[in-house]
């Protein structure tokens, strides 16, 4: 895996935002310095999502941070010092319209019966 390295000559700084349908909003902010110019430099990286959907109930929110301290005290030797977190929460369709494209079902779908999906006759 190749991370995300800072920047040792200056700093550098990235925003952007997305905004869309079904309450989409997607933030992503990058920055990094250098501490001590060409030997000690750091690197942060956050994204977050909060969006909704077409379905009803159906919502995804994360959000991860990304860091890194780099110290290169000679072009010989580099020490770095990673750290990540990531959290997620959401919900997916699991409606009942998912049918396998090649079914093998010749007759109507059954439900199953429950509180939820009374019989109509009954």
């Amino acid at each position: 895996m190749i991370a995300k390295q800072p920047h040792f000559d200056r700093f550098r700084a990235a925003i952007d935002a997305t905004f869309g349908e079904y309450d989409l909003n997607r933030y992503i902010v990058d920055f990094g310095s250098p501490i001590i110019p060409e030997k000690l430099a750091f690197r942060i990286s956050y994204s977050g999502e909060e969006s909704g959907s077409y379905y009803r109930i159906v919502f995804t929110q994360s959000q991860a941070i990304y860091a890194v301290l780099k110290w290169a005290p000679s072009p010989n030797y580099e020490l770095e010092i990673l750290n990540s977190f990531f959290e997620t929460n959401y919900q997916l369709n699991r409606g009942i319209n998912r049918q396998p494209k090649h079914s093998s079902i010749t007759g109507p779908i059954s439900l199953p019966e429950g509180p939820m999906l009374e019989h109509p006759a009954r």
